[in-house]
């Protein structure tokens, strides 16, 4: 009269994000982008790590709020974690004005649930911003990638921390 027993179910931290995505837009913007998390546990935020030539930088939403369906958000870079802020599930890509020629970006990222936060992803690929010479031959213009430019979209700010990145010294620390 009753059924077997079904496998047990382990409620834990998200899986570690997949490598996000950086890329160069217009005149000194970068986009990073990554896939979300389906697993359960539900997501509930996201955290973003910014590696300048070598410095950590924590990303932090404008004010403002986000409905449920936006999926990108414009911020800043912040020198300290404590100054940063998550964004929520729905965001899977951000915005950040004031890349610098010359300069080398990475990108981590890592999830929250109602568990606590998971693993820092690997690095993105690194990206280092290169002027563009204008048509006109009058220097700088803007700063190209192969894919092009995009627009920006609203923005939102969360009071939520991220956790310390990890301290490795291997290719993908932060």
């Amino acid at each position: 009269p009753f059924s077997d027993l079904s496998e047990a179910v382990a409620i834990v931290e998200p899986p570690q994000p997949r490598r996000p995505e950086l890329t160069l837009l217009g005149v000194s913007a970068a986009r990073i982008s990554w896939t979300a998390i389906l697993d359960m546990p539900q997501v509930t935020h996201y955290a973003i790590l910014i590696e300048q030539d070598g410095t950590p930088h924590f990303f932090r939403p404008d004010g403002g709020r986000l409905g449920k369906h936006i999926s990108e958000a414009r911020g800043r870079l912040v020198n300290a974690q404590t100054d940063s802020a998550a964004v929520p599930r729905s965001v899977t890509s951000i915005i950040v004005p004031g890349v610098t020629i010359g300069m080398t970006y990475k990108a981590r990222i890592v999830a929250k649930n109602i568990i606590g936060w998971g693993a820092w992803s690997k690095s993105s690929k690194p990206v280092v911003v290169k002027p563009s010479v204008s048509a006109n031959g009058f220097g700088l213009s803007s700063i190209v990638q192969d894919d092009g430019t995009t627009e920006v979209q609203d923005s939102y700010a969360e009071s939520v921390l991220a956790p310390e990145p990890p301290i490795t010294n291997g290719p993908d620390s932060p």
